[in-house]
């Protein structure tokens, strides 16, 4: 029995509560299960496209190429620098800048037009050869970075 003075909260309403956050959870948990995979697979694919920027800005600003070589077995990049060989004009020594793998969920599903697995920067920003890298996820989604004879890069 209540009385007016009472204040408080009865076993139904926190029962009904408590099925009521449970519902949600349950309604959320195969939302999150599909959402994932593709969060993953933006998130690598902008990463990819922020490094591609970052070595098109360095080979520009410092005159020296950089590229991107990638390895589809490994499911990894490198980012590598040409350095000019003060010995053999033309010829360069090549400088690993750093390797960085992809999330594990997350694969090099085909790299399109490219005679070598590298995108390679000219001083002016443009690429040595233009083509194109799929990546895709456990799903089957996949994405793809289109590098333009131009060095732009979309995705």
């Amino acid at each position: 029995m209540l009385y007016d003075n009472q204040k408080g909260i009865s076993l139904i309403e926190l029962l009904t509560v408590i099925a009521i956050i449970v519902v949600l959870v349950g309604i959320s948990i195969p939302a999150w299960r599909a959402f994932a995979p593709r969060f993953k697979l933006n998130k690598e694919t902008e990463r990819i496209v922020e490094e591609l920027r970052f070595a098109q800005q360095r080979t520009v600003s410092e005159q020296i190429v950089y590229a991107l070589e990638f390895d589809k077995e490994a499911e990894t990049y490198t980012v590598v620098r040409f350095n000019p060989d003060p010995d053999n004009p033309g010829e360069y020594i090549l400088e690993t800048v750093k390797t960085e793998a992809l999330d594990s969920v997350i694969g090099i599903n085909e790299l399109y037009n490219l005679t070598d697995p590298e995108i390679r920067f000219t001083a002016a920003g443009g690429v040595v050869e233009a083509g194109q890298i799929e990546l895709i996820n456990q799903n089957m989604d996949t994405k793809l970075i289109d590098v333009r004879p131009s060095g732009f890069i979309d995705y």
